[in-house]
């Protein structure tokens, strides 16, 4: 993580070396609990200076691996926690990287790498599907990282404002009624040009470069119903 982000938001993996969840599951439960955490805040109104701080910053977020009796320990902690198929991820608040809480900050980025096996898909209905740049290579931490600053921008972009605060559309709750469904999908280079229609998609995601890849490279979108 770089020396220089003010604010960071972290999510916790499950990972299980006996049966380790599917690259893609891991993927959608990563990026649905990392936007669920905001929309929880949102609700109960809590923590939103820190949110938009690090909207403003680098919105750095960072993909921590938990062995499952630590991430049943931990996640009860966070704001959110969410599970496609055997994956499960929990998301935590943006901090400063000071106040990450330090049982979370000990646990490892590296060895986030899950198995590319079929994916399970959502529960509900799928409201969203994140499209992620294959062609990059991204390891699945950084993925879950990519997709869910994604799918933050497409529910951002699903909210309207009143009185100066943000206020979640219909769309957004008919996706949150449907059981949050997300799928996601590795396009290859000329895929991920063409499923963008001709335009930039208002959640398309430019890297800021702090690890794995250039900076300004896309990574992710999401395709909306």
């Amino acid at each position: 993580m770089s020396a220089d982000l003010n604010y960071v938001q972290t999510i916790l993996l499950r990972r299980d070396p006996a049966d380790p969840a599917s690259h893609l599951d891991s993927i959608a439960a990563a990026a649905t609990a990392a936007v669920l955490a905001y929309l929880y805040d949102l609700e109960a109104g809590w923590g939103m200076e820190n949110w938009n701080n690090w909207y403003r910053d680098s919105q750095a977020k960072t993909t921590r691996r938990a062995k499952p009796s630590v991430f049943e320990r931990l996640s009860a902690e966070a704001v959110s926690e969410f599970r496609v198929g055997s994956a499960a991820a929990a998301a935590f608040s943006p901090v400063p990287p000071a106040d990450v809480p330090s049982a979370v900050s000990r646990l490892q980025v590296s060895g986030t790498e899950m198995p590319r096996t079929a994916a399970t898909g959502p529960a509900g209905a799928c409201g969203a599907i994140i499209v992620l740049n294959g062609s990059l290579g991204m390891s699945t931490g950084k993925s879950c990282a990519q997709a869910a600053h994604a799918l933050l921008e497409w529910v951002r972009n699903g909210a309207r404002r009143e009185f100066g605060k943000p206020v979640i559309s219909g769309r957004i709750k008919q996706w949150a009624k449907d059981g949050y469904g997300v799928r996601i999908h590795e396009a290859d280079a000329e895929d991920f040009i063409r499923l963008q229609g001709g335009r930039t998609p208002h959640s398309l995601i430019h890297d800021h470069g702090h690890t794995e890849i250039a900076p300004g490279t896309a990574t992710a979108f999401v395709l909306g119903f």
